[in-house]
This record gives structure tokens, sequence and C-alpha cells, in this order.
């Protein structure tokens, strides 16, 4: 740049088009050290670390024989995070808390070219704005065995999900999502977990088992004191095995829920799913609740709806008469019952089993 005349401030920007691919022998390092990214020479647009929105992050030389932790001590914004490689992977980004850290980020890995089998991709203590839809992995049958891992991640953005067989997702500890588009998750086999987190689609479409070739079961599991998904409608798949469907499983704390786990909330919404679609509710024998006195938990809400729940989909666990979800391993840990007389529409539970009792020696 020519300046012609001095002024008391003057500024020039560069453009970095360039994609930083992080070094796959360095186990650990910060983000912003050009030393852990190639390239990493100041030279044309390149200036040395991931930092402009039309730059790339690639973690595609990366392997899970050598898992990478990346710290992310500073607030980054940068075009795509191109996660995938040409194997398994395990990639940790790591911050310093959601106030101090973060990354704004679209996120480029979906179908053939996605995050590979057996690969993992941890996020953990920062805020994450995602600024296109986040599909990790989509409807690829080679891509199995992944998880994906959010840890006290402060998040906002799109449409938001997996749906690759074998995959796991997990939500952990204070984690807090908004949605802007649906959520999708669920394929053959394939779990989500929800430990003390909150997944916001208030006024967007929550998708339970997002793929409608699915041949396994996906579980949903809500654990934690205040596990939380709050959604304008609640859909279910069909399923093309008859041994597949949707389970959702409560891992009830010690007192109960904070709030209700599972709230739909938009006017005129319902708890819905697809023609031939099935699900289950089951109260996890692990639960902590169920070394308690009953009485304060009995008639617990556990879902809640302001339109009417399609109970003829619930495989078991609802109807007049209370039955209860059976494990043959515990016996029977609870009874549910569906309450039609209330407004807003709710799926409520009362615990009929106990978990280990103490040990009395009486003589006599």
């Amino acid at each position: 740049s020519v300046f012609e005349t001095w002024t008391a401030t003057n500024s020039v920007e560069t453009k970095d088009d360039v994609t930083y691919t992080w070094k796959a022998n360095v186990a650990e390092g910060d983000w912003n050290d050009p030393a852990n990214w190639t390239p990493n020479a100041h030279a044309g647009d390149c200036v040395g670390y991931p930092n402009y929105p039309s730059s790339a992050a690639s973690f595609k030389d990366c392997t899970a024989e050598h898992p990478v932790t990346v710290h992310v001590n500073g607030n980054f914004t940068i075009g795509t995070l191109t996660y995938y490689g040409s194997a398994a992977s395990d990639v940790k980004l790591v911050g310093s808390g959601t106030s101090d850290s973060g990354l704004s980020v679209s996120f480029a890995g979906n179908g053939a070219s996605g995050i590979k089998a057996n690969s993992t991709i941890e996020f953990r203590d920062m805020t994450l704005t995602r600024r296109n839809d986040w599909d990790i992995q989509r409807d690829t049958a080679a891509a199995t065995n992944i998880t994906v891992r959010f840890s006290n991640v402060a998040s906002s953005g799109n449409m938001f999900g997996i749906s690759a067989g074998f995959s796991r997702m997990e939500f952990l500890n204070h984690s807090s999502f908004t949605f802007t588009g649906r959520f999708n998750f669920g394929s053959t086999n394939s779990v989500l977990v929800i430990d003390d987190s909150t997944l916001n689609a208030d006024s967007q479409n929550f998708h339970f088992g997002a793929d409608n070739g699915i041949k396994g079961r996906q579980t949903m599991i809500m654990r934690g004191a205040n596990p939380k998904i709050v959604a304008g409608d609640f859909f279910i798949y069909k399923h093309s095995d008859p041994v597949g469907g949707a389970t959702i499983v409560f891992e009830v704390p010690v007192g109960g829920f904070a709030e209700t786990p599972i709230q739909v909330k938009t006017v005129g919404a319902s708890v819905s799913s697809s023609s031939t679609a099935q699900f289950d509710f089951a109260v996890s024998p692990d639960s902590p609740a169920l070394c308690m006195s009953r009485d304060r938990l009995s008639g617990m809400v556990l879902l809640q709806s302001s339109a009417a729940i399609n109970t003829a989909k619930v495989v078991d666990g609802i109807g007049t008469v209370p039955p209860h979800r059976y494990r043959p391993e515990s016996g029977a840990v609870g009874a549910f019952r569906y309450d039609d007389d209330t407004s807003p529409k709710k799926i409520l539970v009362s615990f009929k089993g106990w978990g280990p009792p103490p040990t009395m020696f009486i003589m006599r």
C-alpha cells in the first residue's frame, strides 16, 4: 500500500486464503503457534496459523495412534474446519473457558470425505459458533464407530447433527447448544448422551433416528442433575428392521431431575413419529434415585408437550394401568403413565423398584 499523506492511523488488511494443516508429529500445542502448522512461513497471504474467515484448519494428517491436543487459547475465526483424514484420528480442541476462548467456524467433512471410522473429535471449554449446517457425518456406511464429544461448550448456529452407523455423540459438563435449524441424530446402533447439558431447538425440529434406513436401535441417555431438550417438534423416524427403534433411557439423579428433561414447546407441536416408527422409555436400573424413598419421585414428569403425545407409537411403558419397564438383570424399576387430562400433556414416572437395599440383621 502507498500512503501519499500521513494520518493518525493507517491500516492494511490482508486476506488469508491458506489451508493450514496441523503437523502429525505435534502431539500437543497452541492454536496460534505457527510452528505447529504447515505452511508456517510468513509468505504471501500466510500469517502462520488459521485466523481469517477464508482460511481453513485441517487435521488430515493426524492418526488415532498419535492423539493430538490443540489448545485454543483465544478467539479465532476461520472459514472451514476439515477434520477428516485418510485414516482414523483422535483430535481434542481444548479452550480455557467459554468466555476466554472460542472458534467461529464452518465445517467441511460430510459424506464420503467426512470423519473416518474409529475416529474421535472433542471440543472442550470453549464457545463454538457454527456458521453453516454442521452435518458432521451422514449416511456413509464405511464411517462407523465415530465419537463426537462436547464438554463445557457453549454453541449456537445452524442445523447440526450426525447420522452415521455406530456413532456416539456426547454433550457433557453443562454444555449448552442452541439451533437456528433442526437437530439430526441417529443411525444404526448409535448413542446420544445428554449429561447435565441443554439442547435448545425451541422453534425447530429435534430428529431422533434421523436416517430412514436404520436397521438397529438408537439410544438416547438423559443423565445428570439437569439434562434437557427443548424442541418445537420431537420426531422419531421409522426403521427398516423390526428390531430397530428408539429408546430413551433416564438415569434419574438423587432427588429427581431439576427440570422436565424433554420439553416440546411450540404451540401445536406434538411428540410424533413416522407411520411405522416405534419408541420406548426406560428408567436405568443404575439410576442413583433408586436408592431413595420413591414417594419423593412418584409422578415425576419425564416429557411434556403442548399438544397430544402419540402414545400409540410407544412400545411399552404407557397405558391406563401403568405397566413396568422390565430389565431382566434387575427386575422392574419404574412405571410410566400418560396424563391426558393436563395441559401441557405429560408422561410421568412412579418408581416401583429399588436399588440394592441396606442390609438389616434381625434377632428375636
